[in-house]
């Protein structure tokens, strides 16, 4: 099913009690990013599950969240 681009949205989702973001995504460079980040910090970071329809989850340590937005 191909969707339209206000469907594709990027999700973040955390709760007080867990240790990390789960980040959802139909954003291509974002993907790549978490995808590169995942590769560099495999302890810290990795993927959650990839849909049809071209989205994927990741998850990322809470500690090391900052780290991932200043792009390393």
């Amino acid at each position: 099913m191909r969707r339209l681009k206000c469907e594709k949205e990027t999700i973040i989702l955390t709760n007080e009690d867990d240790g990390f973001y789960d980040v959802y995504t139909f954003n291509q460079s974002l993907q790549k990013r978490l995808r590169s980040f995942a590769e560099k910090y495999p302890d810290d970071c990795w993927l959650k599950g990839a849909s049809e329809d071209g989205s994927e989850t990741y998850m990322i340590r809470k500690g090391c969240i900052f780290e991932w937005f200043k792009g390393s």
